[in-house]
């Protein structure tokens, strides 16, 4: 797992990678929609709901999350926040 962070402009970004097994294009687009009854593992509760609250708390502030994926490389979450 590997962190960094850079300013450019008026925004600060926080990238946490990891080298693992990339992610589906599916799980992406459902890595911070919370957790869903009937849909996904109750084992994947506490994780869903702390990347739900991620996207809530970082658009509050007036920034973004999302994530990346590619095989071979890895997984990639990115967080930019405005700088005041």
């Amino acid at each position: 797992v590997r962190a960094e962070t850079t300013i450019k402009g008026k925004e600060i970004r926080l990238i946490i990678s990891s080298s693992g097994p990339a992610l589906q294009q599916g799980e992406i687009e459902e890595l911070f929609v919370g957790f869903i009854d009937g849909r996904h593992a109750e084992d994947s509760y506490q994780s869903r709901l702390n990347m739900y609250l991620a996207r809530n708390n970082a658009e509050r502030l007036g920034g973004r999350i999302w994530a990346e994926s590619e095989a071979g490389r890895g997984t990639a979450i990115f967080l930019t926040l405005p700088v005041h």
